[in-house]
């Protein structure tokens, strides 16, 4: 059996599998796509309530996946509760930042504007906003991203992950991104990797 455990936003760790006080996995399934869904969702039984909220994180083969909505709870008796919890992967922190006209000190001037760039460009410009509300964070493989011919798209205060699937989606530059996660930094890929991640098996969890 596999050890997995939540880190609270407080660094407090929380183990899942527990004989005191009880605590175990009802089931586990990961949902992950290339460029698409990427959870996983838990449902814990446990003897004590957990009090599991937003910015609790797992981490599964190396990954973090973070609470971002509100976690189920039910109680069956005094000591038996069954919390439903959905942990979402890193590529929903893009959601945070707006794409803006950044420069690389964080300048910015308009959140609807035109450029035009290529591709690689364009994703220099996400990293320089992202890194405006998570310094440190991310980064982006920008000596293997692959060249293409300059576009003009216009943006009108869309989210930083609007942004990096519109580019690679097949009426701009018809690629596809890959986040891959080492040491907490989180990097962004650019080129073509193939129709869908398998995600690691649950089995040992289980």
């Amino acid at each position: 059996m596999g050890t997995l455990e939540i880190i609270r936003r407080n660094g407090e760790k929380v183990r899942l599998f527990s004989k005191e006080p009880f605590c175990t996995l009802k089931s586990a399934a990961q949902n992950s796509s290339l460029m698409g869904d990427d959870n996983v969702q838990l449902s814990i039984v446990s003897s004590e309530l957990l009090n599991l909220g937003k910015g609790d994180k797992i981490i599964v083969e190396g990954e973090e996946y973070t609470i971002r909505t509100k976690v189920n709870r039910e109680m069956l008796s005094d000591n038996h509760y069954v919390h439903d919890a959905t942990f979402y992967g890193v590529m929903y922190e893009l959601m945070k930042s707006l794409y803006r006209n950044t420069d690389a000190n964080g300048k910015s001037s308009k959140s609807t504007f035109d450029l035009t760039y290529n591709i690689r460009d364009f994703v220099k410009v996400l990293i320089y906003n992202v890194s405006r509300d998570y310094p440190g964070l991310w980064a982006f493989d920008e000596a293997n991203c692959p060249d293409t011919e300059p576009r003009t798209i216009s943006f009108a205060r869309n989210n930083c992950l609007q942004v990096l699937q519109m580019l690679c989606s097949d009426r701009e530059f018809d690629l596809e991104f890959l986040i891959t996660q080492k040491d907490g930094v989180r990097t962004i890929h650019i080129g073509k990797f193939g129709a869908k991640v398998v995600p690691p098996g649950w089995q040992r969890f289980l």
